[in-house]
């Protein structure tokens, strides 16, 4: 062990007395044995690259790009040849589709050594030393079905609220964005531009100024002929037509940005009507009710000193089908995941699960609490709650 380590220095052997060695080395202290013990190594062995070379020696396509690299290096300039492997641009060349490939994406991103870091490490880390076709689309799709970090990461980021409502003008130029372009080059000795925005016609005007004119007031004259004045009924529908579009564009975010939902939560929303105007706001109080009990129930079963996890799967099961009856996506496959678990006794990954069962569960509901809210603006101010038609 210690001959292993000294190797490749240089060095001299000094006797010290015990007095001054308070500490005495272990070796001294082991019972006589035979020296040639001392002289065993230990001395891994890499069985990669030998799998490595074996898949490329057999593979048709690496074959092929070898000969034309050695024959040809000129028409080749970002291939090379060293040790006899293909490599590209100082990195080893694998075809696509080589069974290797899968050990190597394992290796750099689900096993202790990797850590299960994100995709943009994960292929930072392989392209160091390995280069592919379709490199980045399978690690995208590996890292997307590593069960690990779909079970236990989750985001990190604050959940924002809505955007404050600038309110909808009813007059021209009663509400004005101002901006001055200076910099310039001298044009009959004006150097700033003054931009007036009117937010009702979104119409703009510009002045030529001075370059001191930007310093100080400035008095401008403005035509308004030809404009005309809304009225307070005109002005109502204006702010329930921007609700509208703000409802819409956030309903759509919830399916195509985080995929909170899924076409069942629109099945719901058709369903109601008239006669049942708040059919889907009961629906989701009723789903707010049974994931919060079924959440205790869960936290209470995997606390006990001996686990029932037949009792656990059966709450799983349920919450599971009360996530899919109102469309929440992301809660739904999270159940999925818990189920697996339960039927491996898994108890780590089970916890797990729950806590991001959890947080996907506080996610979904703020995200139904502000849609909900909208959507309550939206019928105070006289509107009725806008349809999103999408096909999935």
């Amino acid at each position: 062990m210690y001959l292993a380590r000294l190797m490749g220095y240089d060095y001299h052997i000094q006797y010290r007395s015990s007095i001054h060695n308070q500490a005495a080395d272990a070796l001294s202290r082991l019972p006589e044995q035979d020296p040639s013990m001392f002289m065993i190594l230990s001395v891994p062995c890499l069985t990669f690259m030998e799998e490595l070379r074996r898949q490329l020696d057999s593979h048709p396509e690496y074959q092929h790009q070898h000969q034309n690299v050695r024959d040809c290096p000129a028409k080749h300039p970002e291939f090379s040849i060293t040790h006899d492997l293909v490599l590209n641009r100082g990195r080893i060349w694998l075809p696509w589709g080589l069974p290797i490939i899968s050990t190597l994406l394992t290796e750099y991103h689900a096993m202790p050594t990797g850590g299960h870091i994100g995709v943009a490490k994960t292929l930072a880390h392989i392209t160091e030393n390995f280069y592919w076709p379709g490199l980045r689309d399978d690690v995208n799709q590996f890292v997307a079905n590593c069960v690990e970090c779909q079970v236990t990461k989750y985001e990190t980021k604050k959940i924002v609220g809505l955007l404050c409502l600038l309110p909808v003008p009813y007059r021209p130029w009663e509400d004005l964005s101002l901006d001055f372009i200076v910099g310039l080059s001298s044009y009959h000795g004006y150097t700033v531009i003054l931009v007036v925005v009117d937010r009702f016609w979104l119409c703009i005007k510009r002045f030529k100024l001075h370059s001191s004119q930007s310093l100080h007031p400035v008095s401008v004259n403005i035509d308004c002929s030809g404009l005309c004045c809304v009225t307070e009924g005109q002005r109502q529908n204006m702010e329930v037509d921007q609700m509208q579009r703000e409802c819409l564009d956030y309903t759509k975010s919830l399916f195509l940005e985080k995929g909170f939902l899924d076409g069942q939560f629109l099945q719901l929303q058709q369903l109601q009507d008239e006669n049942n105007p708040d059919f889907v706001v009961e629906v989701v109080s009723l789903f707010f009710e049974d994931s919060e009990r079924l959440l205790n129930d869960l936290t209470f079963a995997l606390n006990q000193k001996s686990i029932d996890f037949k009792k656990v799967d059966a709450h799983v099961h349920q919450l599971k089908g009360s996530s899919s009856s109102i469309g929440a996506q992301r809660v739904k496959n999270c159940c999925i995941s818990f189920r697996n678990f339960c039927e491996e006794q898994n108890i780590d990954a089970c916890l797990s699960c729950l806590q991001q069962v959890r947080q996907e569960y506080c996610h979904v509901k703020n995200k139904f609490e502000t849609l909900i809210r909208l959507e309550q603006q939206i019928v105070a101010a006289g509107g009725s709650i806008p349809m999103m038609e999408f096909s999935f």
